[in-house]
């Protein structure tokens, strides 16, 4: 049987197989792209992290709150990990957290992958007017001053030692 040109289309069947295809193919790249999304959100949190050393360094460098060199319990900044946010404070913050309307609060960024610095959620690193970590107790937070990091977001993962 001869088939117009006007009546031409695909068939049920054919269009079953595409569809079918286009699953197969959807079911193996969706975990590549969790993945892919995971790994992204995780680098983004270090380089953030890494921005926060920075931010901590750079202001207790600055010295803001004229902090003496021979005043050895009194930090020149103070960086702060919430776990799900970073701070830096100018000084010593009153509590262990991340408010902007806080006294001396100088940066802040939110991370997407979890952190823990430390083995803790929760953790503080302070330093002096030179820029050397020191140790201090914000609340019942003990600052540390060797700190081990770890980001973690789905089965992605890194880890590593602040400077």
């Amino acid at each position: 049987m001869v088939v117009p040109a006007t009546a031409r289309g695909f068939s049920l069947i054919e269009l079953m197989v595409t569809i079918a295809v286009m699953l197969l193919l959807l079911l193996v790249g969706a975990p590549f792209a969790a993945g892919w999304g995971n790994s992204a959100s995780v680098q983004q949190s270090k380089s953030q992290l890494m921005q926060g050393m920075a931010q901590l360094k750079a202001t207790a460098l600055r010295n803001t709150n004229a902090v003496l060199i021979s005043d050895t319990a009194t930090p020149s900044a103070v960086l702060v990990s919430t776990g799900t946010q970073l701070c830096v404070y100018s000084g010593a913050p009153a509590n262990p957290g991340c408010d902007p309307a806080a006294a001396g609060f100088s940066w802040g960024a939110a991370i997407s992958a979890a952190l823990t610095l430390n083995d803790a959620t929760l953790q503080c690193i302070a330093m002096n007017n030179i820029g050397i970590p020191m140790p201090l107790a914000i609340g019942s937070i003990t600052c540390g001053t060797s700190m081990n990091y770890q980001l973690t977001r789905g089965s992605e993962h890194d880890s590593g030692t602040l400077n």
